[in-house]
């Protein structure tokens, strides 16, 4: 059977990525430009390939990203309208990882085809859906009613739909929340989330959080 070339150089190329992925950091000062420097010599796979090849590329870049700080999440954008990409580094949630998501975007030293974004940031829209294995959620599914305390804001939130053995609901919830109010005041400015399995009187609608952040924000900077 004659050898086939391409994919044999494929699989070479694929081996050398998985070495380099799963090699120890050294020098704990120096993982943040350690990191760029491995992502920077494969972007062009990632750039092109990530949507046809994401089974490969997510847990790789996933696992190089662990090595910094396991709470370390990541998203990659479609192309924009300036054909560069969008690499979003995320704390999933986690204030303990926020010195890392910064220290991280800070040590990019610069591409053309990429933006570093730090944390999940705020849509501008006043709709936004997220799709999680088949299960679609938008900020129209979701209603609340907040608790201001001096610590932040507490929320009790209803999820239509919401079954609590299905995790998919506050997988959802959460990204909702991050693109509704940008992931930084989701994890320092709401301090705690009651998910409930009916609904309250007078509930508000979701999208009504945001300027209820943002009043609290002033006050708060005001105090």
């Amino acid at each position: 059977m004659p050898l086939n070339v391409n994919f044999i150089l494929a699989y070479i190329d694929m081996y050398v990525l998985y070495y380099q992925c799963y090699n120890e950091y050294g020098d704990d000062m120096n993982k943040y430009k350690q990191f760029w420097e491995w992502f920077l010599t494969h972007e062009i796979k990632f750039y092109n390939d990530i949507e046809t090849k994401a089974e490969i590329y997510v847990p790789l870049i996933d696992k190089r990203l662990k090595t910094i700080q396991q709470d370390l999440v990541f998203e990659i954008s479609e192309l924009l309208s300036d054909q560069k990409r969008e690499f979003i580094i995320s704390a999933d949630g986690m204030a303990r990882a926020f010195d890392d998501v910064f220290k991280l975007k800070n040590a990019f030293p610069g591409h053309p085809r990429w933006y570093i974004t730090a944390l999940r940031q705020r849509e501008k829209n006043n709709q936004h859906h997220v799709e999680i294995d088949s299960l679609t959620l938008g900020y129209e599914d979701i209603f609340f009613i907040e608790h201001l305390s001096d610590k932040g804001i507490i929320l009790d939130v209803y999820i239509e739909g919401y079954q609590k053995d299905d995790n998919r609901y506050i997988h959802g919830y959460f990204l909702l929340l991050d693109s509704l109010i940008g992931e930084y005041d989701a994890v320092l400015t709401i301090i705690d989330t009651n998910i409930l399995t009916t609904p309250k009187k007078k509930m508000k609608p979701f999208i009504a959080l945001r300027k209820i952040v943002d009043e609290q924000k002033t006050h708060y900077a005001s105090a």
